[in-house]
């Protein structure tokens, strides 16, 4: 009994894989191997393994589905995700974003694991958290929970930042870029806390707990303290009123009454991140040597939020 209430619960989160596996192979279809052979040839190694170990993993054989668990294909899964979504993040990138409907579709492929590790959650455990960074820490492991947040927020920030630079923003999709800025903030912030203060620091640095005091434990978390600080900037800037004005940034714009934050905590949130970004770059890690962080932007955001 208990092995018929596995393999009908893990066989609904299977063919969640298995539509989402469909997709990346149809974009993976599309990948020039001239541009990146080894990537390419990385990602069809993994989609293959992937797709026979999903056929055993929603089969009708029990010994089969309890023989492949779900942490084993879901390393697989985000393995291929993330290398097929990058390659195909840097073409839009390379493009300006011309298209909308692939951007829509990496954010989607890139929703996809949390909707999968979610539902196997729901199915399989009594006490199922409603936390992302749990659920996808268990699914994935940290690194790759972490790795996920940071393109999710990543992309969005990309994104805007080509509509800002190139001229881009209309008032017709303000609604629409707002909330690509605000749900950009939530998963780089939660890509920032994901880890918390449960890995120990292992260093003779005496600014090292300073810097994972700031959520900084890689190049990749320096950047994010300054995308989160543009994406509040350009919340403040062109999606929330100012405190003394009686309008709306657009008089066809209803995105302030959507938006969870107001003007004054957009800059508030912004100071915060780009004091953080301005200390770990100007005093901490040049104790280390490192000096290659730039604080001009930091600094000229800073000036206007203040």
């Amino acid at each position: 009994i208990l092995s018929r209430l596995y393999m009908g619960s893990v066989s609904n989160c299977g063919e969640s894989l298995r539509s989402t596996i469909q997709e990346l192979q149809s974009l993976h279809s599309s990948f020039q191997p001239e541009n990146d052979k080894k990537l390419f040839t990385k990602c069809m190694v993994h989609l293959r393994v992937l797709d026979v170990k999903v056929l055993q993993h929603i089969s009708q054989d029990t010994v089969a589905v309890l023989s492949v668990p779900f942490q084993d294909i879901s390393k697989l899964f985000i393995q291929a995700l993330l290398d097929i979504t990058f390659f195909e993040e840097n073409v839009q990138v390379g493009s300006e974003f011309r298209d909308p409907s692939f951007f829509s579709r990496l954010l989607r492929l890139l929703d996809s694991p949390l909707l999968v590790a979610s539902s196997f959650q729901q199915q399989c455990h009594d006490d199922a958290s409603h936390d992302d960074n749990t659920i996808l820490k268990d699914a994935y492991g940290v690194d790759c929970a972490e790795c996920l947040q940071w393109r999710r927020g990543s992309l969005r920030y990309m994104y805007l930042a080509t509509l800002v630079d190139t001229g881009r923003l209309s008032d017709d999709k303000r609604d629409d870029h707002a909330q690509l800025a605000i749900s950009g903030i939530r998963y780089l912030e939660s890509m920032l806390s994901m880890r918390g203060y449960e890995h120990q620091v292992h260093s003779d640095f005496a600014g090292s707990l300073e810097l994972v005091q700031l959520g900084i434990y890689s190049d990749t978390h320096m950047l994010a303290h300054i995308y989160v600080a543009q994406l509040y900037y350009w919340v403040y800037k062109y999606f929330t009123p100012s405190p003394t004005s009686t309008t709306t940034p657009s008089s066809s714009s209803s995105s302030t009454s959507i938006l969870p934050l107001s003007s004054q905590d957009a800059k508030d949130k912004c100071r915060e991140h780009l004091t953080k970004y301005i200390r770990a770059a100007d005093d901490i890690l040049p104790q280390q040597g490192v000096t290659s962080w730039s604080t001009e932007l930091a600094k000229t955001l800073l000036k206007e939020v203040a």
